[in-house]
């Protein structure tokens, strides 16, 4: 069944129609759960003729399946949190509610693929073979995401994967070996998000604690030290809204507030000092944060209202303020731009705004901004004029390319072609975005240092 939340209006006795079902619980998976419960004790003036599960949607859209025991199945969208609640009916109508809770994050079954270079192994081939077109690296996942020369996976099992380069521990194998093909991080099964950038690594569970590890030489794993670490280390930190690397700094966002470690250069650490923080600190007061994205040496935050910020190295022009001088603190981004999500690579920056703009700025040698030219800018610019972009790259990637997607599935890339990056089979630049391939179910896409890492929903 599919519909729009509980048939309430149909209860006219409490006395004679059901309690509420107690004990519920969910088991999501992917693009579905199984929501069990405990039949109510009071059934009220009659025998219960049916259950109702309902799911509340991150989007705000509400499903619903239908049974006559637990536990019942829900077709469910991916992606985003769902909560979920139970209610009974009887011949009189429609029971109690048991009230909307125990939320589980919604994932779809994922393809994964890369092109581009290959020198470590990271495109997890078994080999170290540069592609030009995507190739897939073999498994179902549920999320995936790409370093500077390392890559992490999540598969629908729960286990927790890695490959590439392996020189500073960042693949969890109590060792700096390199591997060219996916390999499993320990025995667990609980693991549901990843996170990465140049040789660091973390991995959130089911229970939403962040575990990290892999490079520290600036204190950027937030352990008070600087001791890089082969394996998993739980952070302390449960469940943030945003999470993200630099090259040398740990930013996230829990109740609203932004904290950072690592390295001070360049003021990457965003309180005003260009001071190293083995410890997250909180970036100023503020308690209205809502994403952040590390880039290079600088950072992206934005604020309820879709204000964009950013802060550290801005020798490239990619703090956007129309200058390029460093900043120690978060800047307010030029111009009047709602954002919905912002990053950066070494050279270039790239922006969705709230409506579904594309926009770009930073330096532009190879093309890498999108606006069909090589010029460099210090503010945003509009890429073309199309509102239908709602992905943007996950980017540890040297900057002199840029890859993007859009609502309908399709994944673009644009910039230098070297080493066959950009995944159009081919070496060539483009200085304006084309379509990889020519599949519309794409789900991510994420830049490496010269390589490209994609998702698609089966």
């Amino acid at each position: 069944m599919s519909g729009s939340g509980f048939k309430g209006s149909g209860i006219t006795d409490p006395f004679l129609t059901p309690d509420a079902p107690t004990d519920v619980s969910v088991s999501a998976g992917i693009s579905s759960a199984s929501v069990s419960f405990t039949a109510p004790i009071d059934t009220g003036g009659g025998a219960i003729t049916e259950y109702v599960a309902s799911a509340k949607q991150s989007d705000g859209s509400s499903v619903s399946g239908t049974g006559t025991s637990s536990p019942i199945d829900i077709t469910l969208t991916a992606g985003g949190t769902t909560e979920f609640a139970v209610q009974a009916f009887n011949t009189y109508g429609a029971g109690q509610f048991s009230g909307y809770g125990n939320s589980s994050t919604v994932y779809s079954q994922l393809s994964i693929f890369a092109t581009g270079g290959n020198g470590n192994g990271y495109l997890g081939q078994d080999n170290l073979t540069n592609y030009s077109s995507p190739v897939q690296i073999a498994g179902n996942y549920k999320d995936y995401v790409v370093g500077q020369y390392h890559s992490l996976a999540i598969k629908t099992d729960g286990t927790l994967w890695a490959w590439g380069e392996g020189g500073s521990g960042e693949l969890g194998q109590n060792d700096i070996i390199d591997r060219s093909s996916p390999t499993q991080i320990g025995a667990l099964t609980n693991w549901s998000k990843v996170y990465c950038a140049a040789a660091i690594s973390a991995a959130e569970n089911t229970d939403g604690e962040v575990y990290v590890w892999g490079g520290n030489g600036n204190g950027q794993l937030g352990l008070n030290d600087i001791i890089s670490k082969s394996s998993p280390v739980q952070l302390g930190l449960t469940s943030p809204s945003s999470f993200s690397f630099s090259q040398t700094n740990m930013y996230y966002i829990t109740n609203g507030s932004l904290y950072a470690s690592g390295s001070g250069l360049y003021g990457g650490i965003g309180d005003s000092t260009t001071i190293s923080k083995s410890s997250p600190i909180q970036v100023g007061s503020d308690t209205d944060w809502v994403f952040i994205s590390g880039g290079h040496n600088d950072a992206f935050g934005i604020r309820e209202g879709g204000t964009g910020y950013a802060w550290g190295r801005n020798q490239y022009y990619t703090v956007g303020d129309g200058t390029n001088t460093d900043k120690s603190s978060p800047v307010q981004i030029s111009g009047s731009i709602s954002w919905s999500s912002i990053s950066g690579g070494f050279y270039n920056v790239l922006g969705v705004s709230t409506s579904g703009g594309l926009y770009a700025w930073a330096t532009n040698g190879y093309g890498q901004l999108g606006l069909n030219n090589t010029i460099a800018y210090s503010t945003p610019q509009a890429v073309g004029a199309l509102t239908n972009w709602d992905k943007l790259s996950k980017t540890a990637s040297l900057g002199q390319w840029s890859a993007a997607g859009k609502s309908d599935g399709t994944l673009w890339s644009w910039g230098t072609g070297y080493l066959g990056v950009t995944g159009h089979g081919d070496t060539v630049d483009r200085s304006s975005p084309v379509q990889i391939g020519s599949f519309t179910d794409g789900t991510s896409v994420n830049t490496g240092y010269l390589y490209l890492g994609i998702t698609r929903g089966s």
